[in-house]
């Protein structure tokens, strides 16, 4: 069927055509659109290809802190056009501007607004496939790494990135590409989504050419419910049949067993600002065959500001499985926004196992010294007449060890349901009791009010040789119940704060023990350079602060400032010093130094401190730039 011969008599003669047939090209396996891969590991970065022993993304980033970065599509069109949708929120670090790395909107040009191309080449017998991007701010994976460095400021962004392809399967349903950028080489595992696939965040449907989503979704509204899956906003109207609800379309889950309970954890909002209950129904089949079936307990979303959420069910007969899950909205008439709903069975022990994925969250929490803890309600206590060291201790071993050199971050929902305010602290050991040192506490987190809110708790950075595997948390009152879920511990991948600082000038630096100095006979101009380019560069168009924690271990005072500049010496201009503040004591306190507003259009890429006194020793440490 290769070729054919065909003749058409017109009268006077013969018409003769010789016809080839056109085999259409084979498509590209790259073809189509992807995302990171939902597993440990799909981001990470090592000293060579293939190796990520400096950092990885764990099973806890896929639904958790970085929920906003694994919903990311990207998407290589068939005539060379490369599009990104990242949605309202992808994952922006300090170098983008954000006071501290997260889920936050698009920052250009790393935005998704690149008019993009790509091409590849084959690999051969002495080099992988490549990739190349075309496009102001268009990339895979992360935004800062391009070929040879790590972005420090929007504006050094390349109109071109290439790609090594590590792998990429023959049926084009994943791929591994690397980016070497000099120090090391970064490595993103993407898995191919199809179509129809959302591209902005959560719910996917399962298809013969897709990779089945981790989370619940696409959701079917039944009995009158109204589900709009552009927006994941659910409504249960009123008219709506009292059973009316959604039903999950993502069977590719099925079937559930939940011998040792489990956990659902979602993202969710109420755009008006209001309350609305959530619940989750387990059946055996779809209606009418649906026993066994168990309900979970309610979960009250509050506000227009997106949260995790997590509800923990019990332990069910080993012998059942549920290929039917069900949502519910308690309120009728009030929409709600409800995303990455992920179903995550426990191991035989209570904990995830045995093939099943770990909570991210800390917990259950288990008293010791006579502090009450009941784990159904979350709720914990500190009566009168339990020990003074009484508290709680974290029995999810999966989170172990935290390694935390970067400092880092505790969330957790909090509510006091009595109405008052109740003070809230942790506390990270070596191992638990009695081999608990190296180990240091948190400040303390003020819970208020009877309504759960998140809060936030920062972690200083810590010895990048100790490790962590234990974790207590503690309540400051007697005698007040207090509501705590869905505690998080995050480590930051860069330091927040300034340092190390390098000397210049014939200025002295310890950094083993922060302490600065600016001998007799130094350069007037000695002082200490930020070497944690990870922050630059700084922008202050409505001014900042700089706090730190210092202290004269001589008793006396010394005067410290700062400077910022556009880049180091000796293109500095514009630059700017700071006021002076006095440093007093040798007891460590905290310092605070106001910045002045800066001309909206400059950025500062190097920043310095001055000691005013000669041959005084002052400790620095902790040095936080914050912009308005």
């Amino acid at each position: 069927g290769s070729s054919m011969t065909v003749r058409v008599n017109f009268g006077p003669g013969v018409w003769e055509f010789k016809l080839a047939k056109v085999v259409p090209e084979k498509p590209s396996p790259l073809h189509g659109s992807w995302k990171l891969a939902p597993q440990a590991g799909a981001l990470g970065v090592g000293p060579n290809a293939g190796d990520t022993s400096w950092f990885a993304t764990g099973e806890a980033d896929i639904a958790g802190a970085r929920a906003c970065h694994f919903d990311d599509i990207y998407t290589f069109g068939a005539d060379g056009s490369f599009t990104q949708s990242l949605g309202d929120e992808t994952w922006v670090e300090v170098w983008q501007g954000a006071t501290a790395e997260g889920c936050a909107a698009p920052v250009a040009p790393h935005d998704g607004s690149a008019s993009a191309t790509y091409s590849m080449t084959e690999a051969s017998d002495d080099a992988n496939a490549t990739i190349t991007i075309d496009g102001l701010g268009a990339h895979l994976g992360l935004a800062k790494v391009v070929n040879g460095a790590e972005l420090a400021s929007p504006g050094d962004a390349p109109t071109s990135v290439i790609y090594d392809v590590a792998q990429l399967a023959a049926d084009g349903s994943s791929m591994t590409v690397q980016v070497d950028f000099g120090p090391g080489v970064w490595q993103f595992n993407l898995v191919k989504v199809i179509a129809s696939a959302d591209s902005s965040g959560g719910d996917s449907a399962a298809g013969s050419d897709a990779v089945v989503s981790a989370f619940a979704g696409p959701w079917g509204p039944f009995g009158g419910a109204d589900a709009d899956a552009d927006t994941y906003t659910y409504t249960y109207p009123a008219g709506a049949e009292s059973w009316a609800g959604f039903s999950n379309d993502n069977t590719a889950l099925y079937p559930f067993n939940f011998p040792a309970g489990g956990t659902i954890s979602f993202t969710a909002a109420v755009p008006s600002g209001g309350d609305a209950n959530l619940r989750f129904r387990f059946e055996k089949a779809a209606h009418p065959d649906v026993d066994p079936a168990f309900d979970t307990d309610t979960v009250m979303v509050s506000g227009a500001t997106e949260a995790t959420y997590t509800v923990t069910f019990a332990a069910q007969d080993a012998a059942n499985t549920y290929s039917s899950l069900l949502m519910y909205v308690t309120e009728r008439d009030l929409p709600v926004v409800v995303k990455n709903v992920k179903v995550m069975a426990a191991g035989d022990d209570g904990s995830a196992g045995g093939g099943v994925e770990a909570s991210p969250y800390a917990g259950p929490w288990g008293p010791f010294g006579n502090a009450t803890a009941d784990a159904e309600t979350y709720t914990y206590s500190f009566p009168t007449g339990a020990e003074s060291w009484a508290g709680f201790s974290n029995d999810n071993s999966e989170l172990y060890p935290f390694s935390l050199p970067h400092g880092g971050t505790i969330t957790f929902t909090g509510a006091v349901p009595s109405g008052g305010d109740v003070n809230v602290s942790f506390r990270f050991e070596r191992l638990a009791h009695p081999d608990v040192d190296p180990a240091f506490n948190t400040d303390a987190a003020t819970v208020s009010g009877a309504i759960e809110a998140t809060y936030s708790i920062t972690i200083a950075p810590q010895d990048a040789a100790n490790t962590f595997s234990s974790l207590l948390m503690y309540i400051a009152e007697n005698d007040v119940d207090v509501v705590i879920k869905n505690v998080m511990v995050k480590a930051n991948e860069n330091s927040l704060y300034a340092g190390p600082w390098g000397s210049f000038g014939d200025a002295t630096a310890d950094a083993d023990t922060n302490t600065y100095a600016f001998p007799t006979g130094a350069e007037s101009w000695a002082g200490f350079s930020n070497d944690n380019s990870s922050l630059y560069p700084f922008s202050f168009a409505e001014g900042g602060s700089i706090t730190f924690i210092a202290a004269v271990p001589s008793g006396g005072d010394a005067n410290i400032s700062f400077r910022f500049e556009r880049l180091p010496h000796p293109d500095v201009d514009p630059a700017f010093s700071t006021d002076a503040v006095t440093v007093s004591g040798s007891a460590e306190a905290s310092y605070t130094l106001t910045i002045a507003a800066q001309d909206a259009t400059n950025t500062f890429s190097s920043l310095l401190m001055y000691i005013a006194e000669n041959d005084v020793d002052v400790v620095i440490k902790h040095v936080l730039i914050a912009a308005n």
